[in-house]
Formats: structure tokens, sequence, C-alpha cells
């Protein structure tokens, strides 16, 4: 193996790793078990594959995207990649963490959708590295895979209050609010996402690009006051099982 694909390699690896780190580290008040958080990483990358596969039947239904048209590139931004993606690491998500009974507090739905979403994005960084070298590396260390984590933080903070309520409920309506809960974090997470890829879509109008890194900043700092929301309701100590 060369210098450069180590180098390249690393650059593309590294951002994830740190990102999950320090969400891990931000449950301070009980940490996740290293293997229930690798597990749901590795259960992010797993999900690439089918959100590959709904993003290539929604190109043949709706065709390919124009990005000199502001319906077609907000249709696949929203739509077809936005929604394909959240929904496929929500799947992620549900399948293990949600029903491992290390997930008992409010914060661990943060930890765990974060930890699906940098497995996922690893990994698709990786393919882009590949095909794009060390600059688009670069850009996605700073552009791509911190926006993949507030989608995650995002997401995480309505699952954890939908478990919450799903575990607590005394009845059949509070236990449905509470799968609503977890939808409505679905629902966030695809709009920040597709709001990213949206201003990175258009081809029309100049410098329109920037719009994601607003976008991104915004999510950054909705993500850090739930991460401390979370964290200091985390302190007592209460769990639900």
């Amino acid at each position: 193996m060369s210098l450069y694909l180590i180098a390249l390699l690393a650059i593309a690896i590294a951002p994830g790793i740190a990102i999950a780190i320090y969400i891990w580290w931000r449950d301070k008040y009980e940490r996740e078990p290293p293997i229930t958080v690798a597990i749901s990483s590795i259960l992010g990358m797993f999900a690439i594959v089918p959100a590959i596969m709904l993003e290539l039947t929604g190109e043949k239904i709706f065709g390919k995207m124009n990005g000199a048209n502001l319906f077609s590139a907000g249709f696949h931004a929203f739509f077809i990649v936005g929604f394909s993606e959240e929904v496929c690491k929500l799947a992620a998500l549900m399948i293990y963490a949600y029903r491992s009974r290390e997930f008992n507090e409010r914060i661990d739905g943060i930890v765990y959708a974060v930890m699906v979403s940098m497995g996922f994005a690893t990994l698709e960084n990786v393919f882009y590295a590949i095909d794009g070298g060390i600059s688009t590396a670069l850009m996605r260390m700073f552009l791509s895979v911190p926006a993949h984590a507030t989608f995650g933080v995002i997401m995480g903070f309505f699952v954890g209050y939908g478990k919450e309520n799903i575990v607590n409920a005394q009845s059949s309506k509070e236990k449905q609010a509470g799968v609503l809960t977890i939808f409505v974090g679905l629902f966030f997470a695809s709009l920040f996402h597709g709001a990213y890829d949206f201003f990175l879509f258009i081809e029309s109008i100049p410098l329109l690009a920037f719009g994601a890194v607003a976008s991104l900043i915004v999510g950054i700092k909705l993500s850090l006051m739930a991460i401390n929301h979370l964290s200091e309701s985390s302190s007592d100590g209460r769990q639900w099982q």
C-alpha cells in the first residue's frame, strides 16, 4: 500500500472516529459499552447498501438530478438522498442498539444514532476519497462528516425521548406518541440532510453552496444544545430499566 493511499484513508477515517469518541465521551455518567458502540457503527456501514438501492431506484423512477433545476435538485436532496439515507440509518439503529438493554437513557439515543451515522459517513467518505483524492477527503472532513453527525444527533435526540415514552407508556395512546416522536426525529434528520445537500446540488446560482455551510453551522449549534441538555438531564442517574 502506497504512502499516499495510507494518508488518504487516514484523512477519510479520522474525522468519523474523532466525532464518535467525542460523543461517547460526552455520555459521562454511564458510557455505553465499546462492543455495542462498535456494532452500531458497523451496522451504519451496512446501511449504505439499502440506501444506495433506494437512491438508484428513485433515480430510475424519477430520473437523474438536474442541478440547474431547483425542483429537481430539491426533490433529490430531500427525498431521494436525504430521506433514503436517514431512514436506512434509523433502521440500523432500531434493529440493534434501540433493542439493547444498554439503551436506557435519553442521551443514549444520541450516542447510538451518531455511532450509526459515523459508520455510514466513514465508509461513504472512503469511497469518495478514493474517487476524488486528497482535496475531496479534506473537504468532506470539515463538511460532510460533521454534517452526518448533526443528522445523527437530531435523530437520536427524538429517538431517546421516543423510547422513554414507549418504555414508560401506561396506555396505547402514550406508546403511539412515543413511536410518533421517533418518526419526528426521522423527519427532522431528513430535513436537515436535505437542506445541506440541496445547497450543494444547485448549479444554477453562484455561491449558493455556502448555504450548505450555513445549514451545517445551524445543525452543529442545535446538536450541541441537544447534547448539553441531555447530558445534564442524565446526571440524576435515572434509567428506564
